[in-house]
Parts: C-alpha cells; sequence; structure tokens
C-alpha cells in the first residue's frame, strides 16, 4: 500500500483471486467454504419486514374494518357508499409517497400508546363527495382538482372521526391501537410520519358512491408497528370471539337494528303536477279546479327523502288514505313491474 492509503494493482490482485469465482454477493458471507445457514439475501430497494402470517393478520384487520366503513357512512351520509380493501402491501415509504395523488386530504392519526403515527389519505373526490353530501347536494363523486374550504375541512373531520371509531374496533384484538386525528395536512410533501428509506405498510381502498369510484390509503410505518408485531396474528384473531367473523356479524347487526328501529324517513306520493301563468296563480281563489297531468288510474311516484323509489296507486284503505306499491323504481329511473305489492297507509 501506497503514501496515499490507496492499493496497488497486485495487492487488488490478490483479494480478487482470495475471494474465488464462486464466493461472491450473499453467497461469500460465512464459512469459507461460501456458505452460511444464518445469511439470507436481502433487498434494500424493497424492505419487507412483516411475515407473510403478519401481513395476513393486517388484511383481515383492514378487510373488517371496509365492512364496518361501509356501513357507517352509508349512515352517517343517508346515500349507499360501499368500501373495499382493494390492495395491502409493504415497502419503502419513499415509494408509498409516490403512488399517491398529490391532491386530497392527509390526515396525521396518533395512537395514544404507540410512538408515531399512521396516515389516512382521502382522495379529493371522496372529499368533495363527503362534504357535498353533509351540505344536502346528491353526493356524487365528481373527478377534477376541488379546493376544500376551512369549514369544510371541519365537515370532514367529523366524518373522520367516525371511521377512525371503526378502525379501533377493528384493532380490537391489539388494545394499544386507539386512534385520533392529530394533525390535518393538504400538502403531500409535508406529511411527517417516516423518512424516505423507512419501511411502511399501506392498506389501499375503493369507495363506491352512485355508480363512481374514488379511494382512501391508510400507511403504517414499520417503526410504529414493530413493538405489537408479535400480536399481529390470524390465528389469535380468529380464537378472539370479539373479533371473529360470527361475533362481529352479530354485533353489526344488533347495531344496524337499533339504528335503523330509530330512523324515520318521509315518504311522499306526488298525485300530479300542471303549469299555471303567473296571472292565473294570482287569480286563484277557494273552489277553483287545477287539471292535473295524471289520469285517475294512472300509477304515482311515491318519494321516499325526497327520490323516487317506488310507483302505487292511490286509494283508501280503513278511512284512510293509502297508496299500494306496484312497481320499484330502478336507479336508472325505469320501473319493473309488479317486482314488490306491499301497502302504506297515511294518517
Amino acid at each position: 500500500m501506497d503514501n496515499q492509503g490507496l492499493l496497488s494493482q497486485s495487492e487488488i490482485d490478490a483479494l480478487l483471486s482470495s475471494i474465488g469465482s464462486e464466493g461472491t454477493g450473499a453467497d461469500s458471507l460465512g464459512n469459507a467454504d461460501g456458505t452460511n445457514e444464518n445469511a439470507r439475501r436481502y433487498d434494500f430497494r424493497r424492505p419487507d419486514r412483516l411475515s407473510k402470517e403478519q401481513m395476513r393478520a393486517l388484511r383481515m384487520i383492514h378487510e373488517t374494518w371496509a365492512r364496518r366503513v361501509s356501513v357507517s357512512l352509508s349512515a352517517y351520509l343517508r346515500t349507499s357508499v360501499e368500501v373495499n380493501l382493494s390492495d395491502i402491501d409493504q415497502g419503502m415509504y419513499a415509494n408509498f409517497i409516490q403512488q399517491l395523488p398529490d391532491q386530497g386530504v392527509f390526515f396525521i392519526i396518533g395512537l395514544n400508546q404507540l410512538a408515531g403515527h399512521f396516515m389516512l389519505h382521502v382522495n379529493a373526490d371522496m372529499a368533495g363527495m363527503i362534504v357535498v353530501r353533509l351540505l344536502g347536494g346528491p353526493g356524487n363523486i365528481e373527478k377534477g382538482e376541488r379546493h376544500l374550504t376551512e369549514l369544510e375541512i371541519n365537515l370532514l373531520r367529523g366524518t373522520i372521526d367516525k371511521l377512525l371509531a371503526d378502525l379501533r374496533d377493528a384493532w380490537a384484538s391489539v388494545p394499544a391501537v386507539r386512534p385520533h386525528i392529530d394533525d390535518i395536512i393538504l400538502n403531500l410533501l409535508l406529511v411527517p410520519i417516516a423518512l424516505p428509506t423507512d419501511a411502511v405498510v399501506w392498506a389501499s381502498f375503493e369507495v363506491r358512491a352512485k355508480g363512481s369510484a374514488t379511494s382512501m390509503t391508510l400507511g403504517m410505518p414499520y417503526p410504529v408497528l414493530k413493538p405489537i408485531a408479535s400480536q399481529l396474528s390470524p390465528y389469535m384473531r380468529a380464537m378472539n370471539p370479539e373479533n371473529s367473523l360470527f361475533g362481529e356479524s352479530r354485533q353489526h347487526r344488533q347495531n344496524l337494528e337499533a339504528h335503523l328501529d330509530r330512523l324515520t324517513v318521509p315518504v311522499a306520493v306526488q298525485l300530479g303536477a300542471t303549469e299555471v301563468s303567473l296571472e292565473e296563480l294570482a287569480g286563484l281563489q277557494q273552489g277553483d279546479v287545477l287539471p292535473l297531468d295524471l289520469p285517475t288510474s294512472g300509477l304515482c311516484p311515491v318519494m321516499i327523502n325526497g327520490s323516487r323509489k317506488f310507483m302505487g296507486r292511490v286509494g283508501v284503505l280503513h278511512r284512510k288514505l293509502a297508496v299500494l306499491l306496484t312497481d320499484v323504481v330502478s336507479e336508472d329511473g325505469s320501473s319493473a313491474d309488479d317486482v314488490h305489492r306491499v301497502m302504506a297507509t297515511g294518517g
């Protein structure tokens, strides 16, 4: 070796020859013959830290959460919302961030007993749908850029609080997970839950409402999951009656029935419509007759919460006004003849 600390060519050749033609890479670790039973290959570009069994347990947990969120969002927004777990994977945090769209709302989720945070990304389309529905709108999922105001973000926060309550129930087998919102961020570059090289598990969800789809994503850094990794077992979860599929279904059914028993919806029958001029309207007096566009033998639309759901024939039952439901109106506005026939009476 020369004075500058550099190897000469002869020294380099001697080192290369000592390695041998077959003792390269991970196989050269350990014994002189190039074998070591404790050595394993490790890809630093994809640091998988959780075992397949632990990932299976996480899949079960978040499939449960998706089912709970479907029920909660549908009841809270009073519209049909379907949430499904579309994928769960693990890798580097930098790769996870690259998969997320810039638009949306990032909820930083604290976990009480665990150091660190989860991150829930709500797509801008989903955030807009929730806000519009809470403000009395139809709640369609509309694609495109949308900037939420502070008031709208506060409305959205209340909805996410309910989703996190469902997440806590889904993680009931791990008492340390008690999620709550610590911060709300609108800029992806300011989301501080992990270093770029840290391992992270992410669960992606598809959210469907009124025939359109959007998404939300939950990111869980490995340093946060590490203290509870030993508790992530599908077998332990299956043996816990509080988290079993049948126990969960019974509890969901009881909660849903209790909620439906108290739920009231307005029902109205549209007997017909007509058009009059402003002059005719101003001249109307008691006893005047307005002809409607619906014949007496025709079917009337039955409105549930302002939406046409049935067609029916009006009449009298036990001296009370009544409507006989004859057709069910599908989502595209068409009706299926004689699907159900039930009698609805009015007071």
